[in-house]
């Protein structure tokens, strides 16, 4: 098919499509369902998260973070994983940092949310607050 601009962009059927229309030359196609799907479902990504349940101290202190993630979100007027997302806080209850180098290496936290926040939630961790 072709597009006929000179006909009000009308379509038409192309030399090819004709020579196919009359069966002088075969068309060959893939059928959608035959073609592999590169992207991963939603169920399977969700099932690649690794899921966290915490008891006694552990969930506490992540209670307690999230809790102080939340203050300062609400001070600042910003979304509560704008400060830290749930991954970095559940490396923080993981992990355990006890100073602003071990903080630093966490995944998510780079210099400015070190500086910013990281005395505030090492105090936490290590039970200063």
């Amino acid at each position: 098919m072709t597009l006929n601009i000179k006909k009000f962009g009308g379509l038409e059927i192309s030399q090819s499509g004709s020579v196919i229309l009359r069966g002088e030359l075969k068309f060959e196609f893939k059928k959608i369902e035959d073609m592999p799907m590169e992207s991963k479902s939603s169920r399977s990504l969700k099932k690649s998260i690794t899921e966290h349940s915490y008891t006694d101290e552990n969930a506490e202190l992540f209670s307690r973070l999230k809790h102080k993630r939340l203050a300062i979100a609400q001070e600042q007027n910003v979304p509560a994983y704008v400060v830290f997302s749930d991954t970095v806080l559940y490396q923080m209850v993981d992990k355990k940092p006890a100073n602003e180098d071990e903080f630093s290496k966490l995944f998510g936290v780079g210099a400015k949310k070190l500086e910013k926040y990281g005395d505030v939630f090492l105090a936490i961790i290590n039970n200063e607050q």
